[in-house]
């Protein structure tokens, strides 16, 4: 199937931008595969800023995201006839949706949501350590 570059590629960045993974946007009826998206980021460095843009945004999006569902305590309790009781699995289920939000966006933009070392060893001109071995005896 032809596609129009012009045409589609502006509403797969407004997608992302929305908060949609390239998958989901790629989706719809006319659009191309994700391949074919990222064929056309190869092929055009303007393309490719304006995705990586997007990707940005989207990253940012899901960091709220991630606030939102911690914020949100609505099913953490159940009513019973002793009182309230915690929701284990309403419980389980937000942290799971947090680790797996807080690992991707550590992927997508592991400068400013990876996890952070604390101290860096390198050698002579920031290359690799040498290590010498001498025989004592």
């Amino acid at each position: 199937m032809k596609y129009d570059k012009d045409k589609i590629a502006p509403k797969v960045l407004e997608l992302l931008q929305k908060g949609m993974s390239l998958r989901e946007a790629c989706k719809g009826e006319g659009m191309p595969a994700p391949s074919t998206f990222n064929l056309w980021c190869n092929e055009d460095s303007k393309l490719a800023e304006q995705y990586a843009r997007a990707s940005e945004i989207r990253a940012e999006l899901i960091f709220e995201e991630v606030l939102e569902i911690a914020d949100d305590a609505a099913n953490d309790f159940i009513e019973t006839d002793e009182g309230a009781i915690p929701n284990r699995t309403a419980i389980d289920r937000a942290r799971l949706k947090i680790d797996a939000r807080k690992w991707v966006l550590g992927k997508m933009k592991p400068k400013r949501f990876g996890d952070k070392v604390t101290q860096e060893h390198t050698g002579e001109g920031g290359g690799a350590i040498q290590i010498t071995i001498k025989d004592m005896s």
